[in-house]
């Protein structure tokens, strides 16, 4: 949920699709933060 509305406000400041989508990737996840779980052949990103 933060992501999208960090993402409206990059729009919003005119930043690219392309700034944006490689900004996201660099993301480093903070413990029980955007933690990707795998369960039953389900991924969970919590």
């Amino acid at each position: 949920m933060n992501i999208a509305v960090a993402v409206r406000i990059a729009k919003h400041f005119g930043m690219s699709d392309e700034e944006i989508v490689n900004a996201v990737k660099d993301l480093k996840p903070i413990e029980h933060r955007l933690e990707l779980i795998k369960a039953g052949g389900k991924i969970i990103l919590r």
